[in-house]
């Protein structure tokens, strides 16, 4: 095995698995990546809610698509690296 095919290789798979452990532990969201999430909040005083904005990041399928896509094209690209030359005899 060639060391430029078996790097690729293992990049690839590092970054399927890294995009795959972020986006669960980071909220798996079905829709898109938001920003901010909305909290319901109660007011002391007159006990009514209401929804306030939140910093923070959630990865949604656009983010796992992605990191998806591009590991698996840096793993596709490691196959023809990894292929030996054939020795004429």
């Amino acid at each position: 095995m060639r060391p430029a095919g078996q790097i690729c290789r293992f990049l690839g798979l590092l970054l399927i698995a890294a995009t795959l452990v972020i986006w669960a532990s980071l909220g798996a969201s079905t829709g898109w990546t938001k920003t901010y999430v909305e909290v319901e909040k109660v007011d002391p005083v007159t006990e009514i809610s209401y929804p306030e904005r939140v910093d923070k990041f959630v990865p949604g399928v656009d983010f796992l698509g992605c990191g998806l896509i591009s590991g698996a094209v840096l793993t596709l690209i490691s196959i023809p690296l990894l292929k030996s030359k054939k020795h004429i005899s």
